[in-house]
């Protein structure tokens, strides 16, 4: 099954992201393509990439990645453009972290989970429920699995999706960027559970990050961002297609 993996990196950890892509090149089976998505303008925490270090051009020029350059959307760099060359096909893609060195493993696994149909996590947080509404971030955590409709996929461990699980409003970057401009992994999410699509967990922990600096999940939603964004999705999805998290499947 060929399969692509898709990442970007920003200017700070660019230096280092070649552990990264080493650990994604030597899994078993290989991707057919990895692909890094970079930007020489700035956004959020990027201040722009201004030259590819000599260890990433020498992988793209022996033809083991592909390095894009690109508007600088932030994390959704690594699939919506992706999304957008394939939409409505079968391709299959991974999306990952440019601060995790995935195990050997890593990419096999998520392979032999998926079935048609699905899209499948590393590892997934429950989307919590309270009082008829999508409970407050925090409360994610220690919730118990109750639906696999109910899953956030943990972007950072690795994602397993197919272009055909999406519906064409997941494309609209200037929504994605004004709703969740830094929750990409809650405006997909948000989008397959709207068209049914259901979550299967690889069934292996978290991977640990490699300590490279900042993220947006320090930066931004560990103070509350992700709340704000679930309310501003939530209120988008009930006010555009008469969908909530917490309530009746596709429309």
């Amino acid at each position: 099954m060929d399969v692509d993996v898709s990442l970007t990196t920003i200017a700070a950890r660019i230096g280092q992201v070649d552990r990264v892509i080493a650990s994604i090149l030597s899994q078993k089976p290989a991707p057919a393509r990895v692909i890094l998505h970079l930007s020489a303008g700035p956004w959020l925490l990027d201040t722009g990439i201004a030259a590819v270090p000599p260890a990433l051009q020498a992988l793209a020029d022996a033809g083991r990645i592909e390095l894009r350059f690109g508007a600088n959307t932030g994390p959704y760099r690594k699939i919506l453009p992706w999304l957008g060359a394939h939409f409505g096909s079968d391709r299959m893609v991974v999306t990952a972290d440019d601060d995790t060195v995935y195990p050997q493993g890593w990419l096999a696994g998520l392979l032999a989970a998926w079935r048609p149909g699905v899209t499948v996590a590393h590892s997934a947080h429950a989307i919590a429920l309270r009082d008829g509404a999508v409970a407050p971030y925090g409360q994610w955590f220690k919730a118990p699995v109750t639906s696999s409709q109910l899953l956030l996929p943990i972007g950072k461990d690795g994602v397993l999706y197919r272009a055909s699980d999406f519906p064409a409003e997941v494309l609209d970057t200037a929504a994605a960027l004004r709703l969740a401009p830094t929750g990409d992994d809650l405006w997909l999410r948000w989008h397959q559970a709207w068209r049914g699509v259901p979550v299967v967990v690889a069934g292996q922990g978290k991977l640990a990050d490699a300590g490279q600096g900042d993220s947006l999940w320090r930066s931004y939603n560990r103070a509350g961002g992700n709340d704000a964004t679930i309310a501003a999705l939530e209120a988008h999805f009930r006010a555009s297609y008469g969908f909530t998290m917490a309530g009746p499947g596709p429309a």
